[in-house]
Order: structure tokens, then C-alpha cells, then sequence
């Protein structure tokens, strides 16, 4: 069958793959895992398959196209790449840096938001100046091509731009 991505539903860092699959023209499932409110957050819809689907690392999101089964946004990302050929098209962030995405994650799941808070905006302007120079003149990451495939994507109801992350996190969790 079509590969099966496994997520909860907030934009974090699993998006990232959706819409690069649709980049590609994939056919694909999304497995989608809804976690209860506070104050218990309840994960049993997650908990109740985690160690059954044949995970190595079991873990959201997930990735699982035949006998490969992976976990670990930026694996996923790198697995979609080199499956379709887009290795020479995609950038990667640099070694060493952290990706403002990251910075961002960082400073929402930490019950030291607020200190985290104040780096993560004095560190933003620079980021995103490097961010920018990182991509040049690109108008994508991959390009032109396909835009109009993330678009309709980006469009449709099975986008979610909000939340953000999971209703564990301190921020961006509505």
C-alpha cells in the first residue's frame, strides 16, 4: 500500500513532510493521534499501537513505506528526498546551527520559556538573516516545481497550520 506517515495534529515538525509529499506526487496515508486534554493529556490512542507497528524507535511522527520504517522528522525528510530524487534540489540546514523551527520548539516545551524566550528573540533577527541568505534567490526550497501541488495541499482541510505543537506544550498548543 501507499506510505503511511504517522502524526499528531499541530504543524510542528511533522508537516514538513506532508508537504514535501505532495511536492512529489506521492500517494500517502496520514495516521493521525489525538492526545486528551489537560490536566492527564491522555496518549492512549498513541500508546495503545507504539510498540506494535514495528517501529526501531517508536516515536511521532513516523514514516512507514513498505519495510522501511522510520522515525525522526528530519529522517523522514531525508528518506522522501532520496526516494523521489530530490537530494540535488533540496538544501539542508547547515551542520551546526539550529534551525529556527528548532530554536522555537525549544522554547515551547521547557518550563524555562520565558528565559529560553528572550534568547530564542535576540537570536531570531540573525537566524533569519542567515536563513535567508541560506536560500538565495530560491523561491523554494526545491524550486518552482510543484508548487502548485503544496498549494492545493496548503488549501485543503487535511493542512493544519494551527496548533502548532501538541497540548503538552507550554506554547503554541491551541
Amino acid at each position: 500500500g501507499p506510505p503511511c506517515l504517522g502524526l499528531l495534529p499541530c504543524s510542528g515538525f511533522t508537516p514538513a513532510a506532508c508537504p514535501l509529499l505532495e511536492y512529489t506526487g506521492a500517494n500517502y496515508e496520514e495516521k493521525v493521534y489525538h492526545f486528551g486534554d489537560a490536566p492527564d493529556f491522555d496518549k492512549s490512542q498513541w500508546l495503545d499501537v507504539k510498540f506494535s507497528l514495528g517501529l526501531d524507535f517508536p516515536n511521532l511522527p513516523y514514516l512507514i513505506d513498505g519495510d522501511h520504517k522510520i522515525t525522526q522528522s528530519s529522517a523522514i525528510l531525508r528518506y522522501i528526498a532520496r526516494q523521489y530524487n530530490l537530494c540535488e534540489k533540496v538544501r539542508t540546514w547547515p551542520q551546526g546551527k539550529l534551525p529556527p523551527y528548532q530554536l522555537m520548539a525549544n522554547v515551547s516545551f521547557f518550563l524555562s520559556q520565558e528565559v529560553l524566550k528572550i534568547e530564542y528573540l535576540e537570536q531570531l533577527p540573525g537566524q533569519l538573516k542567515l536563513f535567508s541568505l541560506f536560500l538565495g534567490k530560491w523561491t523554494w526550497f526545491a524550486g518552482d516545481k510543484g508548487l502548485s501541488r503544496i498549494a492545493a495541499y496548503l488549501a485543503s482541510d487535511r493542512c493544519q497550520p494551527y496548533p502548532i505543537f501538541a497540548k503538552i506544550a507550554c506554547w503554541g498548543n491551541k
